[in-house]
């Protein structure tokens, strides 16, 4: 049976983090290169500080605090409509 008590926060970091990649493709142009690179170097920091030391569940509610903080600063200085200086990356572009 599945932990309920870490689903929500893990579901909230998500939907949170989310924000970041949307930033980072839409700063970058269009960019896929650098959103999965910037998402395995999350998964490899999470996985080899977190996971391997034993320490996940001590630790997720500072990381879950970085992570609204770092969302809320984006949405405040690149506005929520296209999170970019330049404008929302496009299939066109």
């Amino acid at each position: 049976m599945a932990d309920t008590t870490t689903a929500s926060p893990f579901a909230v970091t998500t939907i949170l983090i989310s924000v970041s990649y949307a930033w980072l493709y839409n700063s970058t142009k269009g960019s896929l290169l650098t959103v999965s690179l910037y998402h395995a170097t999350i998964n490899s920091v999470n996985y080899v500080f977190f996971t391997e030391q034993g320490i996940t569940h001590s630790v997720f509610t500072y990381y879950l605090l970085m992570v609204a903080v770092l969302t809320a600063a984006l949405i405040l200085l690149f506005k929520p409509n296209s999170l970019s200086r330049s404008g929302r990356a496009t299939l066109e572009e």
